[in-house]
């Protein structure tokens, strides 16, 4: 019993002296396809092998013979002492703990850990949206990497790109129509290149008019555009109305519906020659299945009633025609205030 302790121990000192044991694990870190390299030096080894196991304990090289499938994994042994466990094209499923033994004894110990840029699963990630306003919203985003990815939200709206928060989820509460868009997730970990996925979050609405010339001013034989912009979501439908009737398309008129993005269209009506029925009233009106919202224009005639300032008042509100009055009278002012001093001169 003495002599085998003996014996063990002189084993242990042979070994740790000729073959740099190291119960350490090293990290060693490899991209897929790449090729990865563990060194092992071991001296003197007598009737003793050299022991590769892999992930899981599984013994890959007995000394020079090889005991795995795997036809990536070979043993280099450039000098006599160098034991060293190469796996070519590296893949993903490679990573783990590998060791290498001589019986019971490490040598060395190597984590390989195969790093790749994050991939968003789409499985596990939402699609577009449409929500109506007012609704909590959450967004989510998932992807695969190693190291593990983070991940950032960002708003875009045209051009204009707000970031948000981070992790993999994005609570919206109380959703406004102010806050539709693209909702991008990027999923980073050092590794390029980013994975991203857009997310485009439509809120449903009724339709709001804006109208930013009111009343228009013309003359007949003239040509004329009438216009107002709609923001709706979902779309739906438009019509011009004077009277009560459609204005529909004809040798005169030609309204036109020019959807600018996803959430505004732009309402045209254009009178390519004004006549004298076409002074008046005009709605624009826009509907879709949340409601319906209406805008006015009036057209005026120049120099009707309505626009023919009134006795001591112009366009602008200044005394135009009073003005006008009392420059007619400078002359003869003018001319009495000359004969007063002639006279007083003549005394």
């Amino acid at each position: 019993m003495l002599q085998r302790r003996i014996l063990l121990c002189l084993v242990c000192v042979i070994v740790s002296i000729n073959g740099e044991t190291d119960n350490t694990p090293i990290l060693q870190q490899v991209r897929p396809g790449d090729t990865a390299k563990l060194m092992c030096s071991v001296g003197e080894l007598g009737e003793e092998a050299v022991i590769w196991s892999g992930k899981g304990g599984d013994i890959l090289y007995f000394g020079d013979h090889k005991t795995t499938q795997e036809t990536r994994i070979t043993l280099e042994r450039p000098y006599s002492k160098s034991w060293n466990l190469v796996i070519g094209n590296v893949k993903l499923g490679d990573g783990g703990s590998y060791t290498c033994k001589v019986g019971q004894v490490v040598i060395k110990a190597y984590t390989l850990e195969v790093i790749y840029s994050p991939r968003i699963l789409p499985s596990e990630s939402d699609g577009d949206h449409k929500v109506q306003e007012g609704e909590n919203v959450i967004l989510t985003c998932q992807a695969k990497g190693f190291p593990p990815p983070k991940y950032i939200w960002h708003l875009i709206q045209g051009t204009q790109e707000m970031r948000l928060d981070m992790g993999p989820q994005l609570e919206i509460p109380n959703i406004r129509r102010e806050e539709a868009g693209v909702y991008r997730c990027t999923a980073f970990n050092g590794i390029e290149p980013n994975g991203t996925i857009n997310l485009q979050v439509g809120v449903e609405h009724t339709p709001t008019i804006t109208v930013y010339n009111p009343e228009l001013i013309s003359e007949k034989g003239k040509s004329v555009k009438l216009e107002c912009i709609v923001v709706r979501f979902p779309n739906g439908r438009y019509n011009w109305t004077k009277s009560g009737e459609v204005v529909k398309k004809d040798w005169n008129h030609d309204p036109q519906y020019i959807e600018l993005n996803l959430t505004t269209t732009v309402m045209s009506l254009d009178i390519k020659q004004v006549e004298a029925r076409s002074f008046g009233e005009y709605s624009c009106e826009a509907e879709n299945e949340l409601g319906r919202a209406v805008g006015s224009i009036t057209l005026k005639e120049i120099g009707s009633s309505s626009n023919k300032p009134s006795a001591g008042t112009g366009i602008d509100g200044s005394t135009q025609l009073c003005s006008e009055s009392i420059l007619f009278k400078l002359p003869i002012l003018a001319l009495f205030l000359l004969f007063q001093l002639f006279f007083i001169i003549s005394l």
